[in-house]
């Protein structure tokens, strides 16, 4: 069986979750950052909400943010907390349906922590850093609903003010990451232009992200999950298998860290590993039921694809059935389009 060469994790659910898992390492970022500047605070139940999104426990994560929101109603961390666990689960499950509501969300965060880092005493780094990761956010979400030109002013915007968090505190090495983000994305945007690297650098990104990793007190983990989406587009495969065995260790069964692991794999065209991390994420989605097919559709077009080039077109052929019996929304069919057609055709062969 001829291997396909077409580039199947470059596609849009993979640029969807790296950006995604982009916004929620820089939301935790955020909250275990502030969490140390202030005492008896707000933030004091951010690193417990951190860990329940990270092992997408999203009922104890509406729960620890809304005790926040009824402790200190008003205070943009509590905004964001509540903000967090809604992207957070958005694009974990949901694939982007509820972006309505996230952008809306987003948008108060970002009022809200302008508005006290004129009126009030609270630690400015953190409220850019709030205001950055809202922003942030709002740009990646908007330029992938195809609105770029309204997403880009917002992403430079979310980069300055990243850029205050640093100079506010030069030491504070887990805002590097917020930086190393942008810069990334920055990369991602600009390739088709600047194939050259003159204008983006993603050497830079990857060093921001390696500061963190080295020197961040609180963000290790989450560096080390943005590394594990930014080393293949290096084909530094090994890399991204290590760092994503190591969350896996820390997170059983995160998805967190199945999914760079599947996207590396796939793209190293290592079949039969890639087959197994993506049956390992199917069964996690097929038990949850608001999926509405965004993710099975993917991972069964995936899984077809591996079966193919591992000499099992029976297998490939069940794959391909089994995705086209999903059943889906039709906001799916329109993210999903080109899955449903590369499985219908392999059904037709």
């Amino acid at each position: 069986m001829k291997k396909d060469q077409r580039p199947e994790t470059r596609d849009r659910n993979c640029a969807h979750r790296s950006g995604g898992f982009v916004v929620l390492s820089l939301f935790a970022l955020l909250l275990l950052h502030a969490s140390v500047v202030f005492a008896a605070s707000p933030y004091d139940l951010f690193p417990l909400l951190v860990d329940t999104l990270c092992r997408a426990d999203y009922a104890a994560g509406d729960s620890i943010a809304a005790q926040i929101e009824r402790d200190y109603p008003g205070h943009p961390a509590a905004m964001l907390a509540r903000a967090g666990v809604k992207a957070f689960y958005a694009v974990d499950v949901t694939g982007g349906s509820e972006d309505i509501d996230v952008l809306a969300m987003l948008d108060s965060v970002a009022r809200k922590a302008e508005e006290w880092k004129s009126h009030s005493d609270e630690n400015q780094a953190s409220l850019s850093f709030i205001r950055g990761c809202a922003l942030f956010g709002r740009g990646l979400i908007l330029s992938r609903q195809g609105k770029v030109f309204q997403g880009i002013p917002q992403v430079i915007t979310a980069r300055s003010e990243f850029g205050h968090a640093i100079e506010s505190e030069p030491d504070f090495f887990d805002a590097y990451l917020g930086r190393g983000a942008f810069r990334y994305v920055k990369v991602v945007f600009l390739s088709k232009f600047d194939p050259f690297h003159l204008v983006s650098n993603e050497g830079q990104a990857r060093q921001d992200v390696d500061l963190a990793i080295a020197r961040a007190q609180y963000t290790h983990w989450l560096a080390v999950d943005l590394l594990a989406w930014l080393a293949p587009s290096r084909h530094e495969y090994g890399l991204a298998d290590s760092l994503c065995a190591s969350g896996l260790r820390r997170f059983p069964g995160s998805r967190t860290f199945l999914w760079p692991l599947a996207w590396s794999q796939l793209d190293a065209h290592n079949y039969e590993s890639a087959e197994k991390t993506c049956l390992d994420l199917l069964h996690q989605y097929q038990q949850i039921p608001e999926d509405h097919g965004f993710e099975l559709i993917w991972l069964y077009d995936k899984l077809m694809t591996c079966a193919d080039n591992l000499g099992r077109p029976e297998d490939a052929l069940s794959y391909a059935r089994a995705g086209l019996a999903v059943p889906y929304t039709k906001f799916v069919f329109g993210q999903r389009k080109d899955q449903l057609k590369h499985l219908s055709e392999r059904v037709k062969k």
